[in-house]
């Protein structure tokens, strides 16, 4: 039930969303009953004036993962960034949110690199701030789906459509994974992705819309060289149709200018 308005509103969840969560928790409980150990925490012996005033605004488990943080000298790992700004007051030294540790676990191999993109896609899917994306994420998300945009390519680059975003590591990451995708998948696909890509880089950046898009039909350039020594003619011929129409004028010159073109890349 939620209120609007004045007016009370009835929701009606499903019991199979009950069913589901029920299956979760127990799958969590199961998780931390044999991999975990669950220690009782005292506080510290000398409680300073911020400390006396986070154990009034924050809940008895956050207070207490703060608390456990600073008996074991532990790092406190949590999604929630206000939670951990609020633990370096009351005297933790180390923080860190999930992403991180993901990445550490991907790059000893302890993670599987699918399963990695998996995670990052669905932490931008749930809303989550402050995830970094790669061309690895966007090309698994892209084989994903080989026969129609995939959704989790969509999903991803929303993030890319963020202030926040470090515009050259975006342009980067995306002509990364433009490259892969070009040599895998179809080139309508590979189309439909180089339009998302622009959209989302240039989203919020009129300003730096023709520069942005200048840089990315370089990339297809790149692109269009590479596959003319890997793929058919045909291949290539059908690639071309995925720049701006100004940019065909070029490509079908004469040999040499994309020769030019294939020089500035070595």
């Amino acid at each position: 039930m939620r209120e609007e308005n004045g007016q009370f509103y009835m929701i009606d969840i499903p019991a199979k969303y009950y069913e589901h969560r029920k299956q979760f928790l127990h799958k969590l409980l199961d998780y931390v009953n044999r991999h975990c150990e669950v220690v009782p925490t005292f506080g510290p012996a000398t409680v300073t004036n911020n400390q006396r005033l986070l154990a009034k605004l924050l809940d008895n488990a956050s207070i207490d993962a703060i608390y456990l943080a600073l008996e074991r000298k532990a790092i406190l790992l949590s999604e929630d960034g206000a939670l951990r700004f609020l633990a370096t007051q009351a005297g933790v030294t180390d923080t860190l949110w999930l992403q991180p540790l993901l990445m550490h676990l991907r790059d000893t191999t302890l993670l599987k690199q699918p399963e990695y993109s998996r995670i990052t896609i669905e932490k931008l899917s749930l809303g989550h701030d402050f995830v970094s994306v790669e061309s690895d994420d966007l090309i698994w998300a892209a084989k994903k789906s080989t026969n129609i945009l995939s959704p989790q390519v969509k999903t991803a680059l929303e993030a890319f459509k963020r202030p926040t975003l470090e515009l050259r590591s975006g342009i980067h990451v995306c002509a990364g994974s433009l490259r892969m995708v070009a040599e895998e998948l179809q080139i309508q696909l590979v189309k439909a992705y180089y339009k998302e890509c622009c959209d989302a880089l240039c989203y919020g950046r009129e300003g730096m819309a023709d520069d942005i898009t200048k840089v990315m039909r370089t990339v297809m350039l790149r692109v269009l060289v590479l596959l003319e020594q890997k793929a058919s003619s045909k291949s290539r011929q059908e690639f071309m149709h995925a720049l701006a129409e100004e940019e065909l004028d070029i490509l079908f010159r004469p040999k040499k200018i994309v020769l030019a073109i294939q020089s500035v890349f070595k």
